[in-house]
C-alpha cells in the first residue's frame, strides 16, 4: 500500500523520465496506474479502480447525466 497521493505519484513518473517526449511520459503514466486500485480517505473511505487517464483540458471533456451536461472544470468549481 502506498501512502502517496495519485497526482504525487504521477509526478514522480515525470521527474523519473523527464528527458522523454510528453507523450512517452503520458504513456508510462497510463501503463503505471491503469487497473490499480486506489482509496478516498475523505468522508467514508471508498475504493477505486482506475480505468482510464485523461490528459485533455478540464474545459474540453465533459460529464454528462440524465438531466445535464458540464464541464470537468465546471464541475470543481
Amino acid at each position: 500500500m502506498r501512502n502517496q497521493t495519485v497526482l504525487q505519484f504521477i509526478d514522480d513518473i515525470y521527474k523519473i523520465h523527464k528527458s522523454k517526449e510528453k507523450d512517452e511520459r503520458r504513456a508510462i503514466v497510463k501503463s503505471e496506474i491503469i487497473d490499480k486500485i486506489v482509496m478516498s480517505n475523505y468522508g467514508k473511505t471508498r475504493y477505486h479502480r482506475i480505468l482510464d487517464v485523461e490528459f485533455q483540458d478540464l474545459e474540453t471533456v465533459m460529464i454528462t447525466s440524465k438531466t445535464s451536461s458540464m464541464s470537468l472544470k465546471e464541475y470543481y468549481q
